[in-house]
């Protein structure tokens, strides 16, 4: 397989798969708060852009650091694989950005890098010119708890149907975000565990499919993102 579209067929593999690959566990319980805000009064990340060289390095460091396997990918490789999943939609429309970040529509205005972590588990930095793009992010965050409690996913003419709810999560950054949706297959179900964390004028999350503890997958994302936070603050 390509390098260049790894990241990307991994992700709706993961998905999309028509193979029962769906969790028989149950996850823990989950939280009804949606984002843990920070006092911090001054931004140690995400106070400018990030360029593509430097979110790609922030990336090879928490890799290297985590004895992390997988491929990272550059800003240069990731967005022609926006526009190859631009087919993927959801209803509500909103709802789309609960499978991954990959499949945000925002991403495309933002510098980016990915770091693959073993299967279809991703870490995505974004950074965008301003904090315009992810104080909507955070404010679109607030809404999928209660517009995606049941939604519909749909490529290439099939359709999945799904559910979400919000689960605790924190970190360094001032806001963090956490969800599991659950889709339905006709041969099972899949989860997928969704952590975003936004500081200024950045993105930073990370998604993990069929966890088999949700709560693990949640503390991992919360240590991988804030490992990156302290790579950034370097920059």
């Amino acid at each position: 397989m390509n390098k260049s579209v790894k990241i990307g067929a991994l992700l709706v593999a993961g998905v999309f798969a028509l193979s029962g690959c769906g969790s028989s566990s149950q996850a823990d319980s989950a939280s009804e708060e949606s984002s843990s805000p920070s006092p911090t009064p001054t931004l140690a990340v995400g106070q400018d852009q990030y360029t593509p060289d430097e979110l790609e390095a922030v990336l090879q460091a928490v890799k290297a650091d985590g004895g992390l396997s997988g491929d990272v990918e550059n800003n240069a490789a990731l967005q022609p694989q926006l526009a190859s999943l631009s087919d993927i939609s959801a209803t509500p429309a909103l709802c789309v950005s609960l499978m991954s970040s990959m499949f945000d529509k925002s991403l495309a205005d933002g510098n980016l890098a990915a770091l693959a972590m073993g299967g279809t588990d991703l870490l995505m930095l974004a950074s965008y010119e301003d904090s315009s793009v992810a104080d909507e992010q955070a404010e679109t965050g607030d809404q999928l708890a209660t517009d995606c409690a049941e939604f519909q996913l749909e490529r290439g003419g099939v359709a999945l149907t799904g559910a979400v709810e919000t689960l605790e999560a924190s970190s360094e950054a001032p806001t963090t975000q956490a969800y599991r949706a659950t889709i339905t297959r006709d041969d099972g179900q899949s989860e997928t565990v969704l952590v975003r964390a936004l500081s200024g004028t950045t993105s930073l999350s990370v998604t993990i499919f069929d966890p088999t503890d949700a709560a693990a997958a949640v503390a991992g994302a919360e240590e991988t993102i804030n490992a990156a936070l302290a790579e950034l603050e370097k920059k």
